[in-house]
């Protein structure tokens, strides 16, 4: 009996670290989830795409292949919240990211960094080929109205645009470039910007 007992005992302990393994992979994966994606829109978030930039930049510089860099930012965005509520904001945030990625090519990155600001590169892609082909089908996506809830809503997009290497050579310097060609184009209120 106590024989027994004693390995019941064992195989219910053994039990119990097989379910505490489980929660605990579970767990990590939720975690890593969280700190590399957005958790409203499931895009990649600013760690991640640090990240995966610097990688590219890394084979980009053995190859000496541009990589462009482009930097989103809804048009007053803050409006629609206030108009709309924030439900239909974050609706939108979401609508954004599926449209994007839906014109973007697999191996290209874009990722939402906060509020209504997103960011994407794309590997071997030189400024004209980004003005002359990305650009255009990115701004043809947002020319639709888009239906949230009941309401429909026509959004516009500002871009920034930099280039590796000719705007610079590391991640801050590129994001800082495209962030000013950004901020630029919407207070001359064009379609895109190179910060020059």
């Amino acid at each position: 009996m106590i024989i027994t007992a004693f390995y019941t005992a064992i195989l219910i302990c053994f039990c119990i670290l097989i379910i505490i393994c489980i929660q605990l992979k579970k767990t990590n994966k939720i975690l890593k989830r969280q700190t590399y994606y957005d958790m409203l829109t499931g895009l990649p978030n600013r760690a991640l795409f640090y990240e995966l930039l610097q990688k590219v930049l890394g084979i980009a510089t053995r190859s000496n292949s541009p990589v462009a860099i482009i930097f989103f930012d809804i048009n007053n965005f803050k409006k629609i919240n206030d108009i709309y509520g924030h439900c239909v904001g974050d609706s939108l945030l979401q609508h954004f990211g599926i449209k994007v990625c839906s014109v973007i090519r697999k191996c290209d990155v874009f990722a939402r960094i906060g509020g209504d600001e997103f960011i994407a590169f794309f590997y071997n892609v030189n400024l004209e080929h980004c003005c002359k082909v990305i650009l255009p089908k990115l701004l043809k996506t947002f020319n639709k109205t888009l239906k949230i809830k009941k309401w429909k809503i026509t959004i516009s997009v500002s871009f920034g645009i930099s280039v590796f290497p000719q705007d610079g050579n590391d991640i801050e310097e590129l994001i800082h470039k495209a962030d000013i060609a950004m901020y630029k184009m919407k207070k001359a209120k064009q379609h895109y910007a190179r910060n020059q």
